[in-house]
């Protein structure tokens, strides 16, 4: 599941800094930069079997949090 993921969202310009497994989830670290120059780091966090991720975002901007959160849920689920 985390490879899928990891895949669909490098494909759509969401690059991965980290992968590890902690406590049996499975933690994906990624940064995306707007075309402005805009950061936005995120922690995904999956646990085999689940379908629930979760995702938490850092960015000094934070009206563009709504529409990354929009973004991934668009990727992750096509």
């Amino acid at each position: 599941m985390v490879d899928v993921a990891q895949s669909k969202l490098s494909a759509n310009n969401v690059f991965t800094i980290a992968k590890r497994t902690v406590e049996g989830q499975d933690m994906l670290y990624q940064s995306l930069k707007f075309t402005n120059g805009i950061w936005v780091l995120a922690e995904l966090k999956m646990q085999p079997g689940n379908p629930v991720v979760q995702l938490s975002l850092k960015t000094r901007a934070m009206d563009v949090v709504m529409g990354v959160q929009s973004m991934y849920e668009t990727i992750l689920h096509n």
